[in-house]
């Protein structure tokens, strides 16, 4: 559950990320930082969803929007296919949760592989969670 505020209150940055790379690692997956060096605007975070899933995730302060810069990046990751957005609070970090359950569900990716093997005659396994 997210935690309260006022609206008007002073919640940082970091605290949205935080709480966005603990409901992922609730999920089973990793929500890894972007180092840019030479490159502004990529988002914060990428997050790996366990089955596959891919999310750029850009993070602001409550209230505020990404900068042009950041927008051109998550613009260009989507149309490479990606799924790229940003959230500014803990109820936009939850409905980017929901939306991501909602997707798996939808595209079948709650699987986790039981064998693999690289010889031509095996089988790669699946079973649905």
């Amino acid at each position: 559950m997210a935690p309260r505020y006022n609206k008007y209150s002073d919640i940082k940055e970091v605290e949205i990320e935080n709480y966005l790379v603990k409901r992922i690692k609730m999920m089973g997956g990793e929500a890894i930082k972007f180092n840019p060096h030479n490159n502004r605007g990529l988002p914060d975070r990428i997050c790996f969803i366990p089955g596959g899933l891919v999310v750029l995730v850009e993070l602001k302060r409550p209230g505020q929007r990404p900068r042009k810069n950041q927008e051109r990046q998550l613009q260009f990751f989507r149309k490479l296919g990606f799924q790229a957005t940003w959230a500014d609070s803990y109820k936009r970090v939850d409905k980017l949760i929901d939306w991501i359950k909602d997707y798996m569900k939808n595209h079948r990716m709650g699987f986790h592989v039981e064998h693999v093997c690289f010889r031509r005659d095996c089988v790669l396994r699946r079973t649905e969670k």
